[in-house]
């Protein structure tokens, strides 16, 4: 909904770890944002426009160590829904990387473990209903997705592919500046359904 100007992205370090510093194209705005901070956190809640009644959004959640942070037990969904409670919308300096993440998982194992092992197993699966013969068993499941994130906002996609084979006040502004590591989740307001997720580790990678 706020884009940035390209005039004003610049290159800037970004701290992978302690010593290992990358050149990024950082983005940089001064703008009004819904936002928050914790003792251990940032959080920049950045929407979208949308022309539906869905309301979507792009969260940030920036640790305030730029050094290795153990993440899975200092956030955790109920912290992050007490932050996004918190939010407040207040003008805030902004510098955000430009960044492209794709990524691919194999989904059998953790669908098999979740309930449905039977449509792996080529002896004993039941596709008879696609072509009349119990020939047929899925092979994986494969779901890919890909966000890049600029200057005019976010391009998102992700796809399931199922492969199946024969039997086989007024303070100063605050200064969210993501120049190390972070996480995104890119979520439906309404519902709180996260539609994307991502830790970005390196820009540029």
């Amino acid at each position: 909904m706020e884009q940035f100007d390209p005039k004003d992205t610049k290159e800037a370090d970004f701290t992978i770890s302690p010593g290992n510093i990358v050149k990024v194209q950082m983005m940089q705005t001064d703008s009004p944002f819904n936002y928050t901070e914790t003792d251990q956190f940032q959080l920049l809640e950045m929407p979208y426009e949308h022309s539906s009644n869905t309301s979507v959004s792009m969260i940030i959640i920036l640790p305030k160590d730029a050094g290795p942070a153990s993440w899975d037990t200092a956030l955790d969904a109920p912290k992050l829904t007490a932050m996004e409670n918190n939010l407040s919308h207040t003008r805030v300096e902004v510098y955000v990387p430009k960044f492209t993440m794709e990524t691919r998982y194999s989904l059998s194992e953790s669908l098999g473990a979740m309930g449905m092992p039977t449509a792996f197993n080529e002896k004993k699966a039941d596709f008879s209903g696609m072509d009349g013969t119990k020939n047929l068993s899925i092979s994986e499941v494969i779901h890919k997705a890909y966000v890049t994130v600029d200057e005019e906002g976010t391009e998102a996609a992700a796809a399931t592919a199922v492969i199946i084979e024969a039997t086989a006040v007024k303070p100063p502004d605050p200064v969210f500046r993501a120049d190390h590591p972070f996480l995104f989740v890119i979520q439906e307001k309404e519902s709180g359904n996260i539609l994307f997720m991502g830790r970005v580790m390196n820009p540029n990678t």
